[in-house]
């Protein structure tokens, strides 16, 4: 009996630590004056030292804006852990892909000296820009859709990005010469560091000074953002330090410079903030013209079904989801080996969040969004509310290539499907409103269920004679998969199954690759790819031709190529973005 009692006990324990927390919420006033923020700063400390403790986040720096004023900053935990340096809001983080609003500031920049069309090839400003498609002409790729994330082009190459020594930025566009694009242009939303990289390289070229001179002196300088660069590394006194399982890492070094080099505080970012709400001025002087803005705020997508709503403007996702009255928030976030960060803005309101942090575990966009929302209801002496959007989802029993890998639909009744994922295994039930919830045992007896997974709603459905996956989460839609068909596989690539090792150094332990197997399952040709820490992802392969393979799936990182070199020693490379494999059973 007593050991039952203290079974159940250290279940209590485990059950208030998943989903409990020992202090609650401070409680909002009856009444607050418009404009007060004293509850927000009670509410965001509370919020945000309960993310830090479950969450096993260092330091973090938040900074909240409204029109010309900075009106709350602080930090909290620290900047380096060992020497016992607080976090504050002057501590140096990585921005990571924040880095991207200044990289298209930059290419607008050069628009309004009529130096750059946006709607011409890039190719004009990148003469040495070549690559490989399946779909024609590729001079269908422009500054335009890069900057909206909808040229095609892969989403990453891969060698050396976080590394020691990595590659530079103006090396990408001779290393990409015998790869293909994913994807026709203006076809579907692909994150692309890839397309960035390129087009910083382009305004470079057309600038003629080196990219980070320019952006320094065209952007950094008149916002009086001393404290911040575009160094490959992060460094000075007030650098942050990086942490990874709650222990401190190495922050490598960032070749792509205009995908993600920014390093920055929270207060400098407060007055590219300030420049926006101000409709492109700081400080009496005209840092981006207000039409230049008003064109990057612009949705540029709203024609392509297979976005499934979400917004791109120039550089800037936009959401009008998370204000009421579908008011138009832009915002961008950043991650690096470690280092999170957010910035959100509401030129409406006049309202702004940046939220930075050194941990890889921490989610800066969700704290960025509670507390815009906080204080805009604050501002606005208005209450947020939302209706929630019921979905309609059509049959998905069958296999799919989707963002988590290769997923098999098990039919059990109308109402309830069993998804099974490389070694995972989920069971999906009919919610009232649509589409299905996602469902799972904790300890193997615990259902865990909408009140953790929030409202994610799963649903299939039909668009341009593709059968997809997307998911419904906080009213917003994301397509994540594609039905796969099994296709004949032929001999050659019989021959070549197995396992292969990686030749690439990933530098970062997060993204060390331990091995890759080619195999056959369920008719499909797939590669099995092992972490350095034991997960499994397994990826459909769609074959094209005796050398050529290419990713199953839709959108990031998918229908990108991996291409066949055959060895005189007999062994077997396979190529992708930069990433070398070789067999490990012909090299023994």
């Amino acid at each position: 009996m007593r050991e039952k009692i203290a079974q159940l006990a250290l279940l209590i324990v485990a059950i208030i630590t998943l989903f409990g927390c020992s202090t609650k919420a401070p409680v909002a006033p009856d009444r607050v004056e418009q404009g007060d923020y004293t509850y927000l700063k009670e509410y965001m400390r509370w919020y945000i030292e309960k993310e830090m403790q479950s969450e096993d986040i260092v330091g973090l720096s938040i900074a909240l804006i409204d029109d010309q004023k900075i009106i709350w900053s602080e930090g909290f935990g620290y900047a380096d852990r060992e020497l016992n340096i607080k976090a504050t809001p002057h501590t140096r983080y990585r921005a990571g892909s924040i880095t991207k609003l200044f990289n298209a500031m930059a290419v607008m920049k050069l628009v309004e000296q009529h130096k750059i069309d946006l709607d011409r090839p890039l190719v004009t400003y990148l003469p040495q820009f070549s690559i490989k498609s399946r779909f024609g002409s590729t001079d269908d790729i422009t500054p335009r859709n890069i900057l909206t994330h909808h040229s095609g082009l892969p989403s990453n190459w891969l060698d050396r990005m976080f590394a020691t020594d990595p590659i530079r930025y103006d090396q990408i566009v001779d290393k990409i010469t015998d790869t293909y694009v994913a994807y026709p242009p203006d076809t579907i939303f692909d994150y692309s560091n890839l397309a960035i990289t390129l087009l910083g390289h382009s305004v470079e070229l057309v600038s003629q000074q080196p990219y980070t001179t320019f952006l320094q002196q065209s952007l950094l300088l008149p916002l009086h953002m001393s404290n911040s660069d575009l160094d490959t590394r992060l460094k000075g006194e007030m650098a942050s330090k990086s942490y990874s399982d709650n222990e401190e890492i190495d922050e490598y070094a960032i070749g792509q410079i205009p995908a993600g080099a920014l390093n920055t505080t929270t207060l400098d970012l407060a007055k590219f903030a300030m420049m926006i709400n101000n409709k492109g001025a700081f400080r009496g002087k005209t840092v981006l013209k207000s039409a230049t803005l008003k064109e990057m705020f612009c949705v540029q997508n709203s024609n392509i079904k297979l976005d499934l709503g979400q917004k791109m403007g120039l550089g800037w996702f936009i959401d009008d989801k998370i204000l009421p009255d579908k008011q138009m928030l832009y915002w961008h976030s950043g991650a690096t080996v470690a280092h999170m960060s957010s910035f959100m803005i509401a030129p409406e309101s006049k309202l702004a969040v940046i939220v930075m942090a050194n941990s890889d575990s921490s989610d800066s966009t969700k704290i960025a969004k509670i507390a815009l929302q906080k204080a805009w209801e604050l501002k606005m002496n208005q209450k947020l509310s939302f209706t929630k959007e019921s979905v309609s989802s059509a049959d998905f029993e069958d296999t799919y290539a989707t963002v988590a890998g290769k997923v098999n639909f098990i039919k059990k009744s109308d109402k309830h499907y069993v998804a099974k994922a490389s070694n995972k295994s989920f069971d999906l039930t009919l919610k009232r409103d649509g589409g299905f919830m996602i469902e799972y045992l904790l300890f193997g007896f615990i259902p865990i269920g909408e009140d953790t997974l929030g409202t994610l709603t799963l649903y299939a459905k039909d668009i341009d004679g593709s059968h997809i996956l997307a998911i419904e989460k906080d009213h917003h839609n994301y397509l994540i998969g594609i039905k796969a068909t099994p296709k004949q596989i032929p001999d050659i690539w019989h021959n070549r199954l197995g396992a292969y090792e990686l030749l690439n150094n990933f530098e970062p332990k997060r993204f060390k690759i331990q091995e890759l197997n080619l195999e056959i399952e369920d008719g499909f040709l797939v590669a099995k790819i092992q972490s350095h820490y034991g997960d499994e992802i397994v990826e459909i392969l769609d074959i094209i031709n005796d050398n050529e393979v290419i990713i199953d799936g839709i959108g990031i990182s998918k229908r990108e190529t991996i291409r066949i070199k055959e060895l005189e020693d007999g062994s077997t490379l396979l190529l992708y973005q930069g990433l070398i494999f070789r067999s490990k059973q012909k090299n023994q």
